[in-house]
């Protein structure tokens, strides 16, 4: 009887602690990627914030190829908040708006009145997000048919957050003045050429009157 009451109590403290950690993820700022049978397997990607304005990109990835039978009745981009009594973190008024949507790599046109939603009192379009297709509801923002078979979604999407802190534009570096250009030192002026007579000319005409007279003098003994 002790051992039936010890595993009894164990089993209810652990979904406590799965209970715990479910609410605990209610009321967050993320969302993910979802895709697949509401009543049966459903593939989500990873968890991104989005409380910041911006573009992002998600992918969710299917074990084998899916049809466009149950394993793809549902295809959204929704909180993590499962429904409507969790409430998300994104401020009332915050716009999620999916620009695109590819299988496998090949885009699928959207219809842009159905591809967007906005956060009404804590939850987004019911915390289902922008529902992109739901068979069962009768949802469908694609213009165009869904593949036969893929394995690969991926969706982009902005987040517009009336709450979020605007980024502040990136400064424009100051422009480097101009440097001015070093001065060329002026080049030395080439040497004049001289014009008067070689220095010794005066020599040459101060010796002239001296070999005149000593030429009389030998003239005059000759005689």
């Amino acid at each position: 009887m002790k051992r039936l009451l010890t595993i009894a109590l164990a089993t209810v403290m652990l979904v406590s602690c799965f209970a715990v950690s479910a609410f605990a993820a209610a009321g967050d700022t993320e969302m993910l990627l979802e895709i697949g049978d509401v009543f049966g397997t459903l593939v989500q990607s990873e968890a991104i914030d989005v409380s910041n304005s911006g573009e992002y990109t998600l992918t969710a990835t299917l074990s084998k190829a899916a049809s466009s039978s149950a394993d793809a009745s549902f295809i959204g981009v929704k909180t993590t908040a499962g429904n409507v009594e969790q409430k998300t973190a994104l401020p009332d008024g915050t716009t999620v708006t999916v620009t695109a949507l590819e299988f496998d790599g090949t885009k699928v046109e959207l219809d842009a009145d159905k591809s967007t939603s906005t956060v009404k009192n804590g939850v987004l379009d019911g915390n289902n997000g922008v529902v992109l297709l739901f068979k069962m509801g009768g949802l469908n923002a694609l213009t165009g048919d869904v593949p036969a078979d893929f394995t690969e979604v991926k969706v982009t999407f902005t987040v517009n957050n009336p709450e979020a802190p605007a980024e502040a534009p990136a400064e424009t570096p100051a422009e480097t003045p101009a440097e001015t250009p070093a001065e060329t030192p002026a080049e030395p002026e080439a040497p004049k050429a001289e014009t008067s007579a070689p220095a010794n000319t005066g020599v040459v005409l101060a010796v002239l009157p001296m070999a005149v007279a000593a030429a009389a003098l030998a003239l005059s003994k000759k005689r």
